[in-house]
């Protein structure tokens, strides 16, 4: 089971089953929210082994009841993983989940190309490719005569020197500074009459802003904003299902979104940008 605002990385995957056979159910959003928690109980009562639920939309930034959602599915006796790379070194991951996934160079602000899985520690991996011949007791593994799941290779240790350091400097009052910051675009971009797609309560969001203008596409707004060294994304944001949730497809939104790094000045750049664009 996944939501209707799935990114594809959680997309595909779930399509890859479904054409080997498996159940794959969509759930979509309620008239008050982005997620049906009366359809969820509806399928759940049916039996499901696995749900997977993005904490936030890549698209929009809005948050999913991941709590409400986690609790009903462990309830369920179904395994709960959850897609955090959106809302990792921002906010805690709620829902107690089995297994969750972070991006490092997201909300952490580390390098790119790394990241985290986490995996409790009753989840028994019983696919062959994905068993570690690592000890929790912290003894040294035992050779094994094939490559498991865990031996990727060599491991990138300055990425994960970066991703420690970077994780160390999460502080939660970064979201309140973004959030304040996401806001003011969104009330200025409103008045040059964009449209803003997601739930308008910036509490509801992370600090991410999903825009439209009638007249001209999201690409090439990104395109122009991106003459003005203002670098934005124009298109379906590597997630075509929440488009088609949204109804925004095929051409997609221009998503702005906001980070420690960024000041009063960006916002104030982006839509002097914005007003020159749109006449």
């Amino acid at each position: 089971m996944i939501s209707a605002w799935e990114h594809h990385a959680v997309h595909r995957p779930a399509q890859l089953l479904a054409d080997r056979g498996v159940d794959v159910v969509v759930i979509g959003p309620a008239d008050d929210g982005p997620f049906d928690l009366e359809a969820f109980r509806s399928v759940l009562s049916e039996g499901v082994r696995l749900v997977v639920i993005s904490a936030a939309s890549n698209v929009t930034g809005e948050l999913l009841p991941v709590g409400e959602i986690g609790e009903m599915a462990k309830a369920s006796g179904a395994t709960f993983m959850v897609d955090a790379a959106q809302i990792g070194g921002w906010m805690p991951i709620e829902g107690d989940p089995d297994l969750f996934a972070f991006a490092g160079h997201k909300g952490p602000q580390g390098p790119w190309g790394i990241g985290g899985l986490y995996v409790a520690p009753h989840v028994v991996m019983r696919s062959p490719e994905a068993s570690c011949e690592i000890p929790l007791d912290g003894s040294a593994p035992e050779c094994a005569v094939m490559p498991g799941y865990c031996d990727a290779g060599s491991v990138n240790r300055a990425a994960l020197a970066g991703l420690a350091v970077a994780l160390q400097a999460c502080n939660p009052a970064r979201l309140l500074v973004a959030r304040e910051l996401c806001e003011r675009f969104v009330v200025g971009a409103l008045a040059l009459g964009m449209t803003l797609h997601g739930a308008r309560n910036p509490e509801r969001r992370m600090p991410t802003a999903a825009v439209t203008s009638a007249g001209i596409s999201p690409t090439e707004l990104a395109a122009k904003l991106a003459l003005a060294e203002i670098y934005a994304s124009g298109g379906i944001q590597c997630a075509p299902l929440a488009h088609r949730t949204l109804g925004t497809d095929p051409t997609g939104v221009l998503r702005v979104s906001f980070g420690p790094t960024n000041r009063a000045g960006d916002v104030t750049a982006i839509l002097d940008a914005l007003r020159e664009i749109l006449g």
